[in-house]
């Protein structure tokens, strides 16, 4: 993704923003629907799914032995950053089910159907909702460099040297 900026902050940053944008716009409509909390529970649920099958199978990572030492901890450095942010994601993932499933819950007791504490709920868990989503974007670009880097690492020895 060449177009994005290379300031990582910067982007949090944006995401942030945006993801405020998203739930102060959404949060009426979700309030006045039935359905909504459903379809961000199922959503999230396969998400979360997913999300902890490409977990293990980051977590089938093989070192190259033939390497030094140094070469080694370069490699489990990348691989551990990779798999914490992976992590995060899933705890992203994991307390927009548990903010969403509080705010069903309130909403079925009518002492706090249209309370202001659901209302703030309903918004912290879009708000949560859409950063999540947006810091989700880049996760098949890394499958693809995850991919290409196993596959370059396989047919490096192999290869026939000009």
């Amino acid at each position: 993704m060449k177009w994005l900026p290379k300031n990582l902050s910067l982007l949090i940053l944006l995401a942030i923003i945006i993801a405020g944008g998203i739930s102060y716009v959404a949060q009426p409509l979700v309030h006045a629907s039935p359905n909504a909390n459903s379809v961000i529970i199922n959503v999230f649920t396969i998400l979360t799914g997913f999300l902890f099958a490409i977990m293990a199978l980051f977590a089938n990572v093989e070192y190259d032995s033939s390497v030094n030492w140094r070469q080694l901890e370069v490699q489990e450095s990348i691989n551990q950053s990779r798999f914490d942010k992976l992590h995060f994601l899933f705890y992203l993932y994991l307390a927009v089910l548990i903010f969403v499933f509080m705010a069903v819950l309130l909403k079925d007791n009518k002492q706090y159907q249209n309370s202001l504490f659901l209302v703030c709920l309903e918004y912290f868990y879009l708000w949560l909702t859409s950063f999540s989503l947006m810091m989700s974007i880049s996760l098949p670009s890394k499958l693809n460099t995850f991919r290409k880097n196993k596959f370059n690492e396989a047919i490096k020895d192999k290869r026939p040297q000009p």
